[in-house]
Order: C-alpha cells, then sequence, then structure tokens
C-alpha cells in the first residue's frame, strides 16, 4: 500500500491540540506520512510496537488502522497526536539529537534496572523521556476532545474518534 498523508482537517486538528498542549502558537505540523502496508507491517511487528516514527514518517501497524463508512482507513486520534509529538521533538533537536537522547535514555534506563528481561525493557522505554512526553499528550488529546464534545452537544458538528488519511 502507497504511503499516504493525514487528511487535512485531521492534520489541522490535531496540529490545533498540540498549539496548546505544547504551549507553541506558531507551531506548524509537517505533513506526516504514514505507512500501513507490508513493510510497516513487518517493522511494527518484528520491533513488538504500535507504530513508529522516522523523520515524518509513522509506520503503522496495519491491525490499528480502520475503515469508515466512505472505506477510508482511520486511525484512533490519539496515536496519531503521539506520533505527532515524536515529529515535533524530531523537528526542534534534529533527527540525530533526537535518537541520542532516546536512545541514550532507553540505556539509561535498562543500567538502572541491572538486567536485560522483558520487565526491564518496558521499565527502560517508559523512562525515556521522550515516550514520557508523548504518553502525557496522549492522556490531554482525551481531555481535551472530551471537552470538544462537550461543548458541541447539540451542534451538527460533532468531532471524530479517529483521524482520517
Amino acid at each position: 500500500m502507497l504511503p499516504m498523508k493525514l487528511a487535512a482537517e485531521s492534520h489541522q486538528h490535531i496540529e490545533t491540540f498540540l498549539r496548546a498542549h505544547l504551549g507553541a502558537p506558531s507551531l506548524q505540523l509537517p505533513h506526516i506520512i504514514i505507512h500501513i502496508g507490508v513493510f510497516a507491517g513487518f517493522i511494527t511487528t518484528a520491533l513488538k510496537v504500535g507504530a513508529m516514527t522516522v523523520g515524518r514518517h509513522v509506520l503503522l501497524a496495519p491491525r490499528l488502522v480502520r475503515r469508515d463508512a466512505a472505506g477510508r482507513p482511520t486511525v484512533p486520534g490519539w496515536l496519531i497526536v503521539h506520533e505527532s509529538v515524536h515529529l515535533v521533538q524530531y523537528q526542534q533537536q534534529g533527527m540525530t539529537r533526537f535518537l541520542f537522547s532516546y536512545f541514550g535514555g532507553y540505556w539509561r534506563g535498562l543500567r538502572r534496572c541491572g538486567r536485560m528481561d522483558a520487565a526491564a525493557r518496558l521499565a527502560a522505554y517508559l523512562a525515556i523521556d521522550e515516550e514520557s512526553a508523548a504518553r502525557e499528550a496522549e492522556v490531554a488529546y482525551q481531555l481535551w476532545r472530551a471537552n470538544i464534545r462537550e461543548s458541541d452537544e447539540g451542534h451538527e458538528r460533532r468531532a471524530a474518534t479517529e483521524e482520517q488519511m
């Protein structure tokens, strides 16, 4: 399957949230290139992850992609927010600094645990600063979405729960 971009409305929606969440009113979220095909499935399965961001490219596990009534692929908004935070981190730090910080944080977490078993690897992953920031954004996004839905009650337009590609 060919790479896709978020629908313009979904892109704007995520960008609006990130501007507020990150306190960056001039944030310009670059176009995110989403991969959901065989290659993305292979990589996400091999690494045992749901998604992975490399620069502007997001590899998504095909199992996380749904289709809307029109047959267009959709992805949970919280997941796009999580990966978009990594995209912004790449943008702010540059790829080299981002990767050194990310993998350095993982390595420090493993050393603190003093072992390499599954529990230690998970603890090290959860301790990575970049992942903590992305998870925090996920939670904030879900609260933000709930507030949008509440304020939209009685109106025709409802915030979607998934982002379209």
